[in-house]
Parts: structure tokens; C-alpha cells; sequence
């Protein structure tokens, strides 16, 4: 219930700054590379492992990703994806944990400032988490594999997502224009993701009963450096 009201409340601001915009214009392209903190509620997942012997899933964990974005008359349009893995073991087993994002985003420019600008942004995208669990062989051969292949199960889950965010950016043109320019992209974006789906594991096609929560959904912080050319205008 509080991951739904943190959705609708990023949704009603960024709602009603686009509403009191001042309508300033902007126009331009740019790519970026993405560091990123996400922080998704996997209590359920992270005590399910720690039961098990394993050692503990970052709950809070970095993230690493990419993406870009086109600006026509204000309107923000793009695309971006990240992804975090980590590995845990027991006794016996190792745990490789893959999560990947990805995302369309749709924004507007609401306020702007000499080579800074401010937009709320709104997106539809997935959220997936891949378990891969293997038993700890210090050595194989192929025909052994060959002979004996269940020496691994691939846990997966996944679906639809969304988000909201307010993302800052300030461009350090290497042109001198108060119109904008072409350089390098800093910016700064946090909000909040919801996942759709609450279980649903698969090994394969196969569906596996019982399963916690993957608990995708939780709010973020984003870093990011790129590349690109921005306008400025009335």
C-alpha cells in the first residue's frame, strides 16, 4: 500500500508541474552513461536465502546502465536501461543474482535556467531476476556435462513496471551561446518504481509454486554523465 500511495503522489506532482509550467521552450538530443542506487523491498527474497545458508542480497545495491533522450518543444522522450548482479554462496551452492531494468521515458521540461533544466517524467518499462544456482564442482569435463547436465537451475521472474521521477541536468555547453549549445550532460534523477508482479517464478517454462516476492518495486537515485546539444528558447 505505501509503495502505491509513493507512485501516485510522484504522479500528482509531476502532473501539476507541467500544468504550471512556464512554458519555456526546449529542443535538443543526449546520451548518457548511468550510476544509479536502487533500493527494492526484497525482504521476503533476502530472508528465503538467509534460511538457506546463503549470505545477504544487497538490499540497497548499485546499479549500471545507459540511455538517451530527444527533447521537441519541451516534450522529453526516451530510453534507458541498468542492471545489478551479485553472487552468494553456502556450503555447497553458489547463487548468481542478475536484476535488469528497462524503461520509456515521457517528460517535459518545466523550468530552465542559464545551462540547467528541470523535468518531471513518467515511464512504462520491465523489471527481471534471474537466480542461477549451481552446485560448487571444482573441476568437469565436457563429457561428464554431456552425460549428467542437471547441475544447475535458472530461477526467473519478472514483468511489467513502472516509474515516476524528477530528473536535473545541467549542460556544460563547449559553445558559447544563451541559447544553449552542444557538450557534456551532468544530471541527477530519483523517484520511484512499481512492479505489477508479485511472484511467478519459472525454471524454463516450467512455473514454480510458492515463491516470495521479488520485490522490484522501491525508490532510486540516479548519477549521470553524457553527452548531447540543448536549445534554449521562449
Amino acid at each position: 500500500m505505501k509503495s502505491k500511495i509513493i507512485f501516485c503522489l510522484i504522479i500528482l506532482l509531476s502532473f501539476f508541474s507541467i500544468v504550471y509550467a512556464k512554458g519555456t521552450i526546449i529542443a535538443g538530443g543526449v546520451g548518457y552513461f548511468n550510476l544509479g542506487m536502487e533500493m527494492p523491498r526484497m525482504s521476503e527474497l533476502r530472508d528465503n536465502f538467509n534460511s538457506n545458508g546463503f549470505g545477504e542480497i544487497n538490499g540497497n545495491h548499485f546499479s549500471i546502465g545507459g540511455g538517451g533522450n530527444a527533447i521537441i518543444a519541451g516534450l522529453l522522450l526516451g530510453g534507458e536501461g541498468y542492471a545489478f548482479s551479485q553472487e552468494l554462496e553456502n556450503d555447497s551452492l553458489i547463487a548468481d543474482f542478475h536484476i535488469n531494468y528497462f524503461f520509456i521515458n515521457l517528460g517535459y521540461v518545466v523550468y530552465t535556467t542559464g545551462g540547467f533544466y528541470l523535468s518531471p517524467k513518467i515511464a512504462i518499462g520491465g523489471g527481471y531476476i534471474n537466480i542461477k544456482i549451481y552446485d560448487k564442482y571444482e573441476e568437469l569435463n565436457f563429457d561428464e556435462v554431456i552425460e549428467n547436465p542437471r547441475r544447475m537451475s535458472l530461477l526467473s521472474s519478472g514483468g511489467l513496471m513502472l516509474k515516476a521521477e524528477v530528473e536535473a541536468n545541467y549542460l556544460l555547453s563547449f559553445t558559447k551561446s544563451r541559447f544553449g549549445g552542444i557538450g557534456l550532460i551532468f544530471g541527477v534523477n530519483a523517484g520511484y518504481k512499481f512492479a505489477t508482479f508479485k511472484n511467478g517464478w519459472e525454471i524454463g517454462s516450467i512455473e514454480v509454486a510458492d515463491g516470495p516476492n521479488p520485490g522490484l518495486s522501491g525508490p532510486y537515485i540516479h548519477f549521470k554523465v553524457g553527452f548531447g546539444g540543448v536549445a534554449f528558447g521562449d
